[in-house]
């Protein structure tokens, strides 16, 4: 309906208005008298002029009236009352309008000069006034048409913004205002009413459909528009935009306000989504009702008519629309507006022509339809919703693809997985908590931040995503599947957020949501195979990130677990073919695989092994070419079998002598340029980018450094500085990056010798060092402290202090060391996780000593030595540490989780048919919280207090001691040395030259002879030969032992004439192995002297362990003693059997006896089991027997920790199982003394620096002295001694070393004589065995107090 006057019954001819016009013209050019105005006649003129142009529809009339009416107002100034100049502007108002409709060009001027006219006439008349509801009906009209013209003018897909938008809400609520005075206000019988109602319907129609109008603003709408059509002056063109307005109002009447509010946004298009359908049938009938009776008076209403016929198959069906559907939606999307300057209806047609086609034959070809739907969102430009809605829906297309490979075809971009995940976001937003999409909307997240974990999804979305998901979760569920839903996202989304520097969630809530999951949902459901699997990624997460290794071995329990039920689930299928199509259980089954063959290598703290390197390098061959061609993993698990076998033929190549390797020249390049290019295609954003460009980096240094090569070593440089400059300054990567930089710089310097190049080693490595990654990705801290320290002491700058630096940076690195190992739940991995520290304290020792600094080097060597023993028996006092720190709830959770709660899963083998998720359970955080709480405070330094100078004066002067001597192997080119800490507190260091370790040395001989020794089958030739062949090794390893250590040892610590030295030893490395008291040389007529002739000579682990022994009262040793005899031994232990009984009658008869031989009328002895033996032990409620000797036989075992002894019925008491008693004895409580009349029970074939042996193990567990074995001594001697050691201990030499030098003595004087208590038997065969050689005497040893 026009804003067309309606013409009044009085309205004149237009031949009468032809005159009047004609005849005020003559009068405006005739001459005037002075008391007339002509400014009048303009006036009157000029409504004559308004009536013409309307009737005529002439624009030249209209503009005529407005220049008369304009210049009347300025002719008449003053001289105009405000009645008539309220009528002037009224006229001009209507002048204005009329001019607006007729010449649409210049409409927009117009219609604003027409409400300023307007607002001017309503401003000057006075209230209440006749004439006021004939001029706001007008003026509403107007408004009304401003405002219509002004959204139709707006680009809902535009720059608009927000206070656009607002101003335009103000324009419609002010021209409904204003048409509803304009409508209370008139006569009913006013023939302008009708048109004030359609504008006022069509406005508040507007409204409700651009501002979030109520259903006032529907209803009303609704009501004039029908009023309208009831009219019979109603013509088509407005009937036509009637019903359409209908049919939108009919279809979207019951939207939510979100959906029709303001411009359009990726949001919006998530509620209709969410939605789903918008319209009931009966609504969608009405409204297609009203769209049949559109005439298409107008090609713009026709066009309009074809749209909104279009979005009725939507309201109603919504993403259920049917190929019939899609078909009515394209044929209503063909109309295209009349100059339309853009095609934006042609790009809708074709992405629904593509639906139509998906619906219809499904998608044959995802790259075809993939391509499309990227084509046509491109076209629909920057920012436009559609183009973001596309991009969601792509993203998703392409990470659910269905194929579930990607088959090097492209893959979804991190722009659209960051709106596919920003889409489901919004959706999940308006879905309420019991809609029947909610749970597959949830199912999608999961995915797709699942499978997008090598997309960085940012901080703020994982955080709004969490947001949404715990107060879903905080809310009563809707159902059992989106309650589990919910809560295993939030796994999900808590696991990425540790990605990227949120810190760590604590694992046990995980399991918490996990077994929540698993409980609710039912046992066929996917999500139940997937369970342990994501479990396994958390926990392989923990461990990098805390290093803690139970995690990892709970890793690759969970993985096995995983990779077994999906391989069984496959094999189950007809023809045991695996399920294809499925991307989810593809993924979780590589990955699964992936971390069973990373987990060995990732169990290796230190450098690993060749072999170590080929397995590792083999499982990852293997698991790639058992993925599918494009498999997303597939080219990620094949660079790293490439590293893998490039690391071992660079450790191969360096462990070569150098015969052995090839020419420099002759060795190629590590890295493939292709491999580079492989990386760079993943994208600087790629999150693998950094890591995969980084490897590259660190092999072609490595090369570059291995072959003299500085060109390649320059180039893996510059990978370096291209990855670190990628990685993300949140990620734990970062500082590890930054690590391998400065370690990059520290080789070049080695090859180059450029100064320049140990300054950039040292800023980066500070750098590293002050990130603060502990623990992260394998040790990060302690391996950038270490190298730092390296650096330092090369530099050697005395301005910048660098010798100081490097000795207290080298402590530091040992002391994150430690940390790590003190970190571990068992004794197992605590020893694996020092192997990373093996040989630091050595050099370190050295690079302090050299620069002055004893009294560190000191501190470096007990830092470097026994961290296991070390942890074992600080496990037993940290309760009371933590007390006197504060910390009573971790105090009291200590000890109550401190007890034997049974083997974990992960250490025990999987029981043929037990369930996965019944065994869900996850490594204890105790350890890291405790670590946590007392880092940095007085409690962590008293934990980790290493002894010094002082402190070990104290304990040797207690003990009678001379000094304690470290004894440290040459390295690098430096002396050997031992570090000599006297019972004044000084330190010396004694140079050593000749103290050397290692391939072609006396130790290495020795060790090489013991170990084929120990493989050799007994009573063979070969076994006699290697026997041969050892004590060939052991005469001169005695030999060399004098004038290499011994001998300047003893002279440096020598006391006052007349005494006898005493001396404790800590030999570092391997060194370990040698008998030092054996130590030999010839004096006069030939007579071998050794080195237990001239000094007591005891041994210790660390000071730190000797100090501990001192610390402990003993009770007298025959007042609780035990003895323990095993029968049945392989070989036989015939002797060391009847001797064992013959000591307990004659020096402890009222201690226990076990596995004694049954005698006539007494009492069964105990068993000599594992149980009874472990009660003699100290224990929560015992502090066990005073004396405990025990005659069986000893294992030691390539790995220490795997050392035992064999008890009765092949029982066995391992070196777990002592030190397992460690932490839980009672501190403060006097020890005993054990004797291990074992084979072997004081040796550890290899590592060395952990001391870690049967013996040293008891000692951790509270014995105050160990006497052990370094190597297997026949039966006989070794019962002879042992009846020789109790003798002495008991007549006189209650101290140990003593009493067990005497008994070395008495072996070596070979006019000996024969104890009485020494049986006749023994007596007898005393010529039967070489006493006086050292393989008869010098295996014993003793640690302790």
């Amino acid at each position: 309906m026009t804003t067309d006057e309606p013409q009044p019954a009085e309205a004149p001819e237009p031949a009468e208005l032809d005159d009047r016009i004609a005849e005020l013209r003559a009068a405006l050019d005739a001459p005037f008298p002075p008391d007339v105005k002509p400014a009048w006649i303009r006036l009157a003129l000029a409504e004559c002029l308004i009536q013409r142009g309307e009737q005529a529809r002439s624009v030249e009339d209209l503009d005529a009236a407005i220049e008369d009416t304009r210049g009347a107002i300025a002719g008449l100034g003053r001289a105009l009352g405000a009645s008539d100049l309220s009528l002037a502007h009224q006229n001009l108002g209507v002048a204005h309008a009329l001019r607006a409709q007729y010449a649409p060009e210049d409409a927009d001027e117009h219609l604003a000069e027409s409400a300023a006219a307007f607002r001017r006439s309503i401003d000057l008349r006075p209230a209440p006034h006749p004439d006021l509801g004939w001029v706001n009906a007008r003026y509403g009209v107007v408004l009304a048409t401003i405002a219509h013209r002004g959204i139709a003018g707006l680009d809902l897909f535009g720059d608009e913004t927000p206070g656009d938008w607002s101003a335009h809400a103000e324009q419609v609520t002010t021209a409904l205002e204003t048409l509803d005075a304009g409508w209370r206000d008139t006569a009913p019988d006013d023939p302008y009413r009708p048109v004030v109602r359609y504008w006022g319907a069509l406005t508040r129609a507007c409204r409700f459909i651009y501002f979030a109008g109520g259903a006032g603003d529907r209803d009303q709408a609704m009501a004039g528009l029908e009023a309208i059509l009831d009219l019979p002056e109603c013509d088509d063109v407005t009937a036509d935009m009637c019903h359409l307005y209908l049919a939108y109002l009919h279809l979207y009447g019951d939207a939510p306000a979100g959906l029709r509010d303001q411009k359009p946004s990726l949001r919006t298009f998530a509620r209709l989504f969410a939605h789903g359908n918008l319209a009931d049938a009966e609504a969608a009938r009405v409204a297609r009702e009203h769209l049949d009776r559109v005439t298409g008076a107008t090609p713009e209403t026709a066009a309009m008519a074809s749209q909104v016929r279009a979005m009725a198959v939507l309201a109603v069906d919504g993403g259920d629309v049917s190929e019939e559907g899609l078909t009515q939606v394209i044929a209503g999307l063909g109309i295209a507006e009349p100059g339309s300057e853009d095609d934006e209806q042609g790009l809708l047609r074709e992405l629904m022509e593509i639906l139509r086609t998906v619906r219809r034959d499904g998608i044959q070809d995802v790259e075809a339809v993939a391509d499309a739907i990227a084509r046509i969102g491109g076209d629909f430009g920057e920012g436009h919703p559609f183009r973001q809605v596309l991009q969601g829906v792509l993203g998703q297309l392409l990470l659910l693809r269905p194929d579930g490979l990607s088959g090097g075809a492209r893959t979804a971009t991190p722009e659209e997985r960051e709106a596919a995940l920003e889409f489901l976001e919004n959706i999940l937003t308006e879905l309420p908590d019991d809609h029947p999409d909610r749970a597959e909307t949830l199912g999608r997240l999961g995915a797709t931040l699942a499978r997008g974990i090598e997309h960085k999804h940012s901080a703020e979305r994982l955080e709004r995503v969490r947001g949404i998901l715990l107060e879903a979760v905080g809310r009563p569920a809707a159902d059992t599947l989106n309650d589990a839903l919910n809560h295993f996202l939030l796994v999900v989304v808590d696991r990425l957020r540790t990605m990227i520097g949120h810190g760590l969630e604590p694992v046990s809530d995980a399991v918490e949501r996990l077994q929540r999951v698993a409980r609710l949902l039912p046992p066929e459901h996917p999500l139940q195979q997937m369970i342990p699997g994501f479990l396994t990624s958390i926990l392989m997460h923990r461990h990098l990130e805390a290093g803690g290794l139970e995690h990892l071995d709970a890793a690759d329990h969970y993985a096995r677990l995983t990779s077994e039920t999906l391989a069984s689930d496959d094999e189950a299928r007809p023809g045991g073919e695996p399920r294809r199509g499925d991307r989810a259980r593809e993924d979780m089954h590589a990955l699964m695989e992936w971390v069973r063959a990373a987990s060995p290598l990732a169990r290796a703290t230190g450098m690993p092994d060749s072999d170590l390197l080929d397995q590792a390098a083999r499982a990852h061959r293997t698991l790639a070419e058992r993925l599918p061609e494009g498999h997303p993993s597939r080219s990620s698990i094949e660079s790293s079998a490439r590293t893998l076998e490039v690391v071992q033929r660079q450790l191969e190549w360096a462990m070569a002598g150098p015969l052995a390797r090839p020419a420099a020249a002759d060795v190629p390049d590590d890295v493939d340029e292709s491999e580079v290019e492989a990386a760079r295609a993943l994208g600087v954003d790629h999150p693998l980018f950094p890591a995969e460009l980084g490897v590259l980096g660190v092999r072609k240094v490595t090369n570059g450094c291995l072959t003299r090569n500085l060109a390649r070593l320059d180039e893996g440089l510059a990978l370096l500085a291209e990855a670190y400059g990628a990685a993300d300054p949140l990620w734990p990567l970062r500082s590890w990056l930054l690590g391998l930089f400065g370690g990059a710089f520290l080789l070049r310097y080695e090859v180059g010798r450029d100064r320049a190049d140990l300054n950039r080693a040292i800023d980066r490595l500070e750098e590293a060092v002050r990130s603060g990654e502990t623990g992260a990705l394998g040790s990060v801290t302690a391996t950038s402290l270490a190298d730092l320290s390296t650096a330092y002491h090369m530099r050697g700058d005395a301005s910048l202090g660098d010798r100081r630096r490097a000795g207290e940076t080298g402590l530091a690195a040992l002391r994150a060391r430690a940390w790590s190992v003190m970190l571990q739940s068992s004794t197992e991995r605590a020893f694996t996780a020092a192997l990373a520290a093996a040989g630091d304290g050595a050099a370190v020792a050295h690079q302090c000593t050299a620069s002055g600094l004893t009294g560190l080097a000191v501190e470096a060597l007990e830092w470097g030595r026994a961290m296991v023993l070390h942890t074992a028996t600080t496990d037993a006092s940290l309760p009371a540490l933590l007390r006197d720190g504060g910390h009573d709830g971790l105090a009291a959770e200590w000890e109550e989780t401190m007890g034997d709660s049974g083997p974990a899963p992960w250490d025990l083998p999987r029981l043929p048919g037990s369930s996965p998720l019944g065994e869900l359970q996850v490594p204890s955080d105790l350890r890291e919280r405790v670590m946590e709480a007392i880092e940095g405070s007085d409690t962590e330094r008293r934990l980790f207090n290493p002894a010094v100078p002082a402190e070990i004066a104290g304990a040797l002067r207690e003990a009678g001691a001379a000094a304690l001597a470290y004894l440290v192997p040459r390295e690098d080119g430096r002396s050997g040395m031992a570090l000599v800490v006297d019972d004044a507190g000084e330190v010396r260091p004694v140079r050593l030259p000749r103290l050397a370790t290692g391939p072609g040395s006396r130790v290495d001989a020795f060790v090489r002879a013991q170990h084929d020794r120990e493989r050799a089958e007994p009573g063979t030739d070969e076994a006699d030969r290697v026997h041969r062949r050892w004590r060939h090794a052991l005469g001169d390893l005695c030999d060399w032992a004098w004038t290499a250590v011994m001998e300047p040892v003893l002279d440096a610590v020598a006391s006052g004439q007349g005494n006898r030295a005493r001396v404790v030893l800590v030999p570092v490395g391997e060194l370990g192995a040698v008998p030092w008291h054996a130590a030999r040389r010839t004096v006069g007529d030939g007579v071998r002297r050794y080195a237990c002739q001239d000094a007591v000579v005891s041994y210790a682990a660390s000071a730190r362990q000797f100090i501990e022994a001192r610390r402990h009262g003993h009770r007298p040793w025959p007042s609780a003693a035990a003895l323990v005899r095993v029968g049945g031994s392989s070989p036989p232990l015939y002797w060391a059997l009847k001797e064992i009984e013959q000591i307990h009658r004659r020096h402890y008869p009222g201690g226990e006896l076990l596995g004694g031989r049954r005698r006539p009328g007494a009492a069964r002895s105990p068993g000599a089991t594992a149980a009874n033996v472990r009660e003699l032990l100290p224990g929560p409620d015992s502090g066990g027997a005073s004396l405990l000797h025990l005659g069986c036989h000893a294992h030691p075992a390539p790995r220490p920790v795997d050392s035992h002894l064999m008890l009765a019925g092949g029982e066995a008491l391992g070196m777990t199982d002592i030190l397992r008693r460690a932490r839980v004895r009672p501190s403060g409580v006097p020890g005993g003394l054990v004797v291990l009349a074992a084979c072997g029970s004081d040796l550890t074939s290899r590592d060395h620096d952990e001391a870690l042996t049967l013996s040293t193990a008891f000692l951790a567990a509270g014995a105050v002295g160990v006497v052990g074995a370094r190597w297997p001594v026949d039966d006989l001697p070794t019962a002879l001694f042992m009846t020789l050691f109790h003798h002495y201990l008991n007549a006189g030499y209650d101290d140990p070393a003593v009493a067990l030098r005497a008994a070395q003595l008495w072996m070596l004087n070979p006019r000996r004589r024969v104890p009485a208590d020494l049986s006749a038997e023994l007596a007898d065969l005393l010529d039967a065995a070489p006493l006086d050689e050292p393989e008869s005497w010098a295996a014993f040893t003793y640690q302790g107090r």
